[in-house]
């Protein structure tokens, strides 16, 4: 009675030790190998997923041999619990560095002022663009009579106003677009899927909402916009600089209007 007992509460922790291992795995291959950047984690994981791999022909052998003896019952539990904290270490280890490594990514990517996109992620996803030949259209906006607030008002008061904008680029772009700041009162706008033709409707939207900010003693601003596409250069250095190059070309004609890189012609923007 005693040594069946004992080989079925055996068996038993054989089959949940089985269970955590393929568990240790299937977290492998459908969480993070689709996802994980190169580097230590993946290698990381790749030991842990071969470890439980082993681990699951190893008992998997004992269950198919039948009957156990006293050694092997001794041997199971203490097996278990080595499989259990490792891999409970593993899966909080991972979640945990993971978290900060992408708060840490996000950080990096982001305007601390304003919490857009910078220049840096702004390129990335140019690049990924690029890459996939996904159809897209840079807006480059400059801020018009934004110099008389500083003037005015103070760098303080800049900084807000600045943020208020940001808030105006967020309202009229759609969640698949990105709205970032290049520097200064400098931003772009990544419409995904956009033809130029359609850039206008989004700029007097943008225009709209400058024309509308409240900044105090009649101040008011506005913004000029460059729009370029893949077309218009080869890296994404190069499509940021047609697009700054449009947009010079529309703030020297007198403001709310837009240019296109590689045409003459500048449209007087409807806000």
């Amino acid at each position: 009675m005693g040594g069946t007992h004992d080989v079925t509460v055996d068996e038993s922790l054989v089959v949940l030790a089985i269970i955590m291992a393929i568990l240790v795995n299937l977290f492998f291959l459908f969480r993070v190998l689709p996802w994980a950047r190169p580097g230590p984690w993946r290698i990381i994981w790749g030991l842990a997923a071969m470890f439980s791999l082993m681990f699951i022909l190893a008992e998997g052998s004992v269950l198919t041999e039948g009957a156990m003896s006293a050694a092997d019952v001794r041997h199971q539990v203490p097996l278990f619990a080595a499989l259990l904290t490792g891999a409970a270490g593993f899966v909080i280890a991972y979640t945990q560095g993971y978290g900060i490594s992408e708060r840490s990514r996000s950080l990096a990517l982001l305007d601390p002022l304003t919490q857009l996109a910078n220049l840096r992620a702004i390129h990335e996803r140019l690049r990924q663009a690029t890459e996939t030949g996904e159809r897209f259209t840079l807006v480059y906006v400059d801020l018009d009579g934004f110099k008389n607030v500083n003037d005015r008002f103070g760098h303080s008061k800049g900084d807000d106003v600045l943020r208020r904008v940001a808030e105006v680029l967020r309202r009229s772009v759609r969640g698949a677009d990105l709205a970032g700041r290049v520097g200064g009162d400098e931003f772009v706008l990544l419409l995904a899927n956009t033809d130029p033709p359609q850039v206008p409707v989004v700029a007097g939207r943008v225009l709209a909402g400058l024309h509308a900010l409240d900044i105090g003693d009649g101040v008011r601003i506005g913004g000029s916009f460059g729009v370029s596409t893949a077309r218009d250069g080869t890296s994404p250095a190069d499509i940021v600089a047609a697009a700054d190059g449009a947009m010079y070309r529309a703030k020297q004609a007198g403001g709310g209007r837009l240019a296109l890189a590689g045409r003459e012609e500048i449209s007087v923007l409807a806000a």
